[in-house]
């Protein structure tokens, strides 16, 4: 029977290979049902075994909507180690650890599949938008029905598998974000999608929902570091730099240079106005005339610069002759008061403003989802995850995955160092503290090699007779014939040190120096019962030999009280024999 289970276990694990991919069960899923699907005949097996297609389905990449049709085939027997198998039923029970977002739909509303009965080929549908980058263990439980040399059995298997999800860049109409959900703590660079080309100036103003806001393009390493939705916008606010105020403050004399501008001709003060030049050496404002003033200031509304460079020229309307220059000064678009001074003379300051012209606000949100309660705690040889609502727990022993335990409490049996990785209901996972759960250390002795030994693997040995180190009694094992209290201690690589039960060593009655003495039972508690061939002096001795107990017996037959003795190992000693008994 143990081979037909040997064979049977493995064909159920190269069926259940089939699923390892199924990332869903349609019945556990709160989603939407994806789109049912309609599976391949071309995806057959050269070895008749089940075989899924395509083996590998595509990563999943979060925020983009993803939707993968699976075919697995099932043939109705296999063949492993000899033995001939029909597969009855698969049903598949359970999915957990699923990545969050997901669903899963059969083309079997039940997700029962009967290869026996020509149900050959099944498929599914994965569908969803994942929220959460990461690599996700899934376990996958199912119940295999099975007919081998006429014995019909159904067991449940358990296996894991790993689907993994990549982190894709999200975004909006303005902005763009390397992620938007994560667990425990998320942290996002962000990247503002418009600059305007100069003259124009673009300016941010984003708001984090974590309380952090910034005014550059590009924020970088923004944390989110709880649980939670953030809401996340920005306003890109795109300006022109305008002209908004010029004064004159110094004037070049050259506007009463002719004749007709000098006293007792002149008309008076100059009658001042200014061009407006662009790049293109276009005229594209002309200013009103100040009359009568040396000092003039104009203010108008903001005039656009957005063909620069500018030049400012400044001229006297003169009615009698050509009108007088008075200099020319390129504008700087810094935004603010600007000075002013010309090779002519004429010196001021004039004003920049900015004129906003286009202003778009997006937002999103940042998911943060929790993380699992990842304490482990050991009381005795019991280990417990604290988290309780787990989608999948898996445990670790000394660094690897072993399948010894699939709940949130352990009993552990082994020594070692333990830990479990625990996925949540978000599909988030944590990984527990570590606990070393020091094993008892209990020894076992083979009288025919005379050895005593403990189990194999500690780093330190060290034996103990009657108390006392034993010299050269560093390795698991020892070989003696000398009756007495054994005890070890040992050391582990991850810190325990650890002291085994004493073991009372007897040898055999055979080996026993006595011929004259009965002496029963053995071992005794409280009395031990003494037949002697004649009335006769007695003692009791430990195995140092030392005289424990001693008198005369007035009868060959007597009782002894050994209630007060500690438990070992004793003799007792009459009519120059001896017969060695064990106190418990």
């Amino acid at each position: 029977m143990r081979k037909f289970y040997s064979a049977h276990n493995t064909c159920v694990l190269r069926l259940l290979v089939v699923f390892c991919c199924l990332m869903v069960v349609s019945k556990n899923s709160t989603l939407a049902q994806c789109a049912e699907c309609t599976p391949d005949s071309s995806c057959m097996s050269t070895d008749g075994f089940p075989m899924m297609c395509p083996l590998i389905p595509p990563d999943a990449t979060i925020n983009n909507y993803y939707s993968e049709n699976i075919t697995f085939y099932l043939p109705a027997n296999v063949n492993a180690m000899g033995f001939n198998a029909t597969i009855l039923e698969v049903e598949i029970s359970s999915v957990t650890g699923l990545p969050f977002g997901l669903a899963l739909t059969f083309n079997n509303d039940d997700n029962v599949f009967m290869p026996a009965s020509g149900d050959n080929f099944g498929c599914a549908t994965v569908c969803g938008t994942p929220l959460i980058p990461g690599t996700y263990q899934v376990s996958i439980n199912a119940i295999v029905t099975v007919l081998v040399s006429g014995f019909e059995t159904s067991i449940p298997q358990s296996f894991s598998t790993t689907l993994t999800v990549i982190a894709g860049e999200g975004q909006t109409n303005s902005f763009t974000y390397d992620q938007s959900a994560g667990c425990g703590s998320v942290e996002v660079d962000f990247n503002a999608s418009y600059n305007a080309p100069a003259p124009s100036i673009t300016t941010y103003s984003w708001v984090f929902g974590n309380g952090q806001v910034s005014s550059i393009a590009n924020p970088e390493n923004i944390l989110f570091n709880a649980p939670g939705s953030y809401s996340t916008a920005l306003t890109t606010t795109i300006s022109t730099p305008t002209l908004e105020f010029v004064t004159i403050t110094g004037l070049s004399d050259a506007w009463f240079s002719e004749l007709f501008d000098e006293e007792p001709f002149g008309l008076g003060d100059p009658d001042l106005y200014f061009l407006l030049i662009n790049g293109n050496n276009d005229t594209v404002y002309t200013s009103e005339s100040i009359d009568n003033t040396e000092t003039p200031s104009w203010t108008s509304s903001p005039i656009t610069l957005n063909e620069p460079p500018y030049n400012i020229s400044f001229f006297d309307d003169d009615p009698f002759s050509d009108d007088d220059y008075l200099g020319t000064f390129s504008i700087t678009l810094g935004q603010g008061p600007q000075t002013f001074s010309s090779a002519e003379g004429t010196a001021g300051n004039y004003t920049i403003g900015q004129l906003i012209t286009t202003q778009i606000t997006d937002s999103t949100t940042i998911q943060v989802f929790p993380l699992p309660d990842s304490t482990l705690t050991l009381i005795n040889n019991i280990a417990t995850v604290e988290e309780q609502n787990f989608t999948s727990i898996v445990w670790f022993q000394d660094g690897e995955l072993t399948d010894e335990f699939i709940a949130s409490t352990a009993a552990l049996t082994t020594g070692g160092i333990y830990s479990a990785q625990v996925t949540n209901v978000y599909g988030c996972s944590a990984n527990t503290n570590q606990v070393a759960y020091c094993a008892p250390v209990t020894i076992e002795y083979i009288p025919a090699a005379q050895e005593l030994y403990v189990s194999e693997g500690f780093a330190s040995y060290q034996w103990y007779f009657n108390g006392v180190a034993m010299k050269g009694g560093n390795n698991f094992y020892i070989n003696t014939n000398e009756p007495g209290n054994y005890s070890v201690i040992v050391t582990t690589d991850y810190g325990c040190v650890t002291e085994s039960g004493v073991y009372i060593l007897i040898i055999s009655v055979e080996e026993q120096e006595n011929t004259l003495i009965n002496l029963f039972p053995i071992p005794a508690r409280e009395l031990i019962n003494v037949q002697l061939t004649t009335p006769a002096p007695w003692a009791i001795t430990d195995i140092t030999g030392r005289t424990i107990m001693t008198d005369l017996s007035a009868s060959s037959v007597f009782t002894i009280n050994i209630e007060s003795l500690p438990v070992g190992v004793y003799f007792l000693q009459a009519n120059e024999s001896r017969i060695r008994f064990v106190k418990e």
